[in-house]
């Protein structure tokens, strides 16, 4: 089911039309005077308002977002004893007062009625109407076609009287409004928020509660909303997204806003959220986009990384810390977390942190674990740390379209690089030279011949921690960097020795994270 949103700018402030909205649902063929049915069921559908702005940041007007009914919208309805019944619309669409009917079934004047909007076939226990926030999907500048979707609605139940049933349906999320002012002609992709207070991923409604609310299943602390057909032709032009959320209190709290690309580098923004409660529309804008930085897992920023052929690499490696980690630390393929090179036979390049040793193969469980992120799996036989082996762990989309999982151990708003993407990367190279911190490494420019003024990455060597024992060698000899693809990993040493290939997914590698 589906509502049509229609919302109009007036100034700095959104206006609509504010006014009740009434439905009738008529069973003229039953007559309520001979068998006790009920004639007229009268749903109040209440339109957003919004809030009054508290803050510069939030600029909202005394209106708010009005919705008037499609020709396929249905309504659910259960009775206090029993199944649903859906209410598909007779005549009234595009309007705000529409008739809908519920077939041969009857509304019994004895019955208690609760109903929710949108109406799912499937829906058995009115207690537990399940709801997900997840999936949302504009398409065009300004547009809310995607919205009724993720509008949920519930009236709880309801005694007849007088041959007749009415509703007041009340809206159980929030409708917000985020304009994004674009530095620069671009087509957006998605934008993701990030908060440190987590947002309803999905949650179900209780009809025969007094009030029904969302209660929340599974949550997180990002929200994302992807973008079709939308794209700017000049400089600093408005982008409107709208988004359904369920409440949440973000007073004070500092949202991060990641807006994706297809055609230039991610950039971000951050905003001060506030409460955002049921029934209500908010507004807030972006005007400052900053490309992402990279923030490592200390939080400590390390600038906007080098853009080689459209993908964007970190300044630094993975788990690297300027006291501890110099040359960042050492991933066994899949896991989550590294640990430092301190070696048994290399004791010169301490890292400060021995890595613990224990053998394995370990379960996913074991080998994922916070308690256990000091901790080196070795395996005598080499091959994998993890057993039953995954191929999935860092990417389980593709090459093409990676997506990242949550055993990825790049920063929020970066990830681990493809195969193809380190393979592009290698295909231009210096010769061994130093860093300024006086690492050994090479510089790598892409596609283009190397040259000191061609945009370049430099990787040190950071040598690697063997599967068979756990034991760290080759640091300021070898090269080595794993990819998102199971067992792939570039290698380089010497003066012109490089390439990518098959390795133990138990040997402990170095990772350069790329830009989602």
């Amino acid at each position: 089911m589906k509502a049509i949103y229609h919302i109009k700018a007036s100034l700095l402030a959104l206006a609509a039309m504010v006014a009740c909205t009434e439905m009738e649902i008529n069973n003229e063929s039953q007559d309520s005077t001979n068998n006790g049915l009920l004639q007229e069921l009268s749903i109040t559908g209440k339109d957003f308002q919004f809030e009054d702005a508290t803050r510069s940041s939030v600029t909202i007007g005394e209106s708010g977002a009005s919705f008037t009914w499609d020709d396929d919208d249905v309504i659910g309805i259960f009775p206090d004893k029993g199944d649903q019944v859906s209410f598909a619309m007779d005549e009234g669409a595009g309007t705000q007062t529409a008739t809908f009917s519920g077939g041969g079934w009857a509304l019994k004047s004895s019955a208690k009625y609760a109903a929710y909007y949108p109406h799912v076939y499937e829906n058995r226990d009115m207690t537990k109407i399940p709801v997900s926030y997840v999936g949302q999907t504009q398409n065009g500048n300004a547009n809310t076609d995607h919205i009724g979707a993720y509008d949920f609605m519930a009236a709880s139940v309801t005694t007849p009287s007088n041959g007749a049933v009415a509703f007041d349906m009340q809206h159980l999320g929030a409708l917000v409004q985020l304009t994004i002012t674009v530095p620069e002609p671009s087509t957006l992709t998605k934008v993701v928020l990030t908060s440190s207070t987590e947002f309803t991923e999905t949650g179900t409604i209780d009809l025969i509660s007094a009030i029904p609310a969302i209660t929340a299943l599974t949550q997180s602390n990002t929200f994302e909303i992807v973008l079709n057909n939308i794209a700017t032709t000049e400089a600093n032009e408005n982008v409107t997204i709208y988004f359904m959320v369920a409440p949440i209190d973000l007073t004070d709290s500092k949202l991060t806003s990641t807006i994706y690309f297809d055609d230039a580098p991610t950039r971000t923004a951050e905003f001060i959220g506030k409460k955002l409660q049921a029934g209500k529309a908010y507004k807030f804008s972006i005007e400052n986009c900053q490309f992402l930085d990279y923030i490592d897992e200390y939080g400590e920023n390390h600038g906007k990384g080098v853009e080689i052929d459209g993908v964007v690499w970190a300044p630094v490696n993975c788990g690297y810390n300027k006291d501890d980690f110099k040359y960042g630390k050492l991933y066994q393929w899949g896991r989550k977390y590294g640990q430092g090179y301190h070696g048994r036979y290399e004791t010169h390049y301490d890292d400060s942190h021995w890595a613990g040793m224990q053998k394995g193969p370990v379960d996913l469980d074991t080998g994922q674990s916070q308690s256990e992120m000091g901790t080196f799996f070795y395996n005598p036989e080499r091959g994998d740390w993890l057993y039953p082996s995954r191929s999935d762990l860092w990417n389980t989309g593709t090459e093409a379209a990676p997506v990242k999982t949550e055993y990825d151990p790049c920063p929020s708003g970066w990830r681990v690089p493809t195969y193809a993407e380190l393979q592009n990367l290698i295909k231009n190279h210096s010769q061994n030279t130093k860093n300024e911190a006086g690492q050994n490494g090479w510089w790598f420019s892409g596609s283009i011949a190397y040259g000191e003024e061609t945009p370049r990455l430099f990787l040190c060597k950071s040598g690697y921690r063997r599967a068979l024992d756990g034991n760290a060698y080759s640091r300021e000899s070898y090269g080595l960097y794993w990819s998102s693809m199971s067992r792939k990993a570039l290698q380089f040493y010497g003066e012109s020795n490089v390439g990518i290939g098959d390795h133990d997914c138990a040997e402990g590698y170095a990772i350069r994270c790329v830009q989602e």
